[in-house]
């Protein structure tokens, strides 16, 4: 819906044309030297949103020796129809990803990674999901186990390679309640930014969800 909100932008009226979200340049990302290999989730909502959010954390990773890839057969989460009582159908979108994912992971794909704490936190639960699936049951209690976000995985990275500039900054951060809650990872944005050089300050109210999932 919102990829036929950008295109028919311009013949929208004016109130709801400034509502839709301008298309995103797409970033291009470099060949990089890699030894290693993980798998981003695409989502539903952020190829449309931020598809740029996914090429920047390939940018990122493929500088520490990091391959992401993307499998096109794999979508959305989950995590929507899960939060609206559609749980069957949160099951198969859980099946469809489990089944695109798992040649990479029996190729050596280290870890499941997220850019977007909403479906990571059902991610990390597709183990409870499909616990009761005699068929997918192993294989989903696996994909949790490999699943991470983003933060997790910068965390444990050396990350004096990069080249970011940043000492001196100083940033307000709003951590993402389905990161800080769903996933009890409170402080993994702020510790990056910090060994980084970056200077953190904490919003008001930090624990309140800001209204848009993760």
């Amino acid at each position: 819906m919102l990829r036929i909100g950008q295109i028919l932008q311009p013949l929208l009226p004016r109130v709801l044309a400034r509502e839709v979200p301008a298309r995103q340049k797409r970033l291009r990302v470099a060949e990089y030297s890699t030894t290693r290999s993980m798998i981003a989730l695409s989502g539903c909502a952020q190829p449309a949103a931020t598809p740029n959010t996914n090429l920047a954390a390939a940018r990122v990773l493929g500088r520490l020796g990091i391959k992401l890839i993307e499998p096109d057969s794999a979508g959305c989460c989950g995590a929507a129809n899960y939060h609206l009582s559609d749980h069957d159908k949160a099951r198969m979108f859980a099946r469809r990803n489990i089944d695109a994912w798992w040649p990479i992971i029996e190729q050596g794909a280290e870890a499941v990674v997220m850019s977007a704490s909403g479906c990571g936190s059902l991610v990390k639960d597709y183990g409870k999901l499909l616990r009761d699936d005699p068929r997918y049951a192993d294989k989903a209690k696996a994909v949790s186990t490999l699943a991470k976000d983003l933060s997790e995985v910068l965390l444990s990275e050396d990350l004096e390679s990069l080249p970011i500039d940043a000492y001196n900054s100083r940033v307000a951060v709003h951590c993402p309640c389905s990161l800080q809650h769903g996933q009890n990872l409170p402080n993994a944005i702020p510790k990056i930014l910090n060994s980084l050089g970056v200077e953190t300050v904490e919003s008001e109210n930090d624990h309140l969800c800001c209204g848009s999932a993760g």
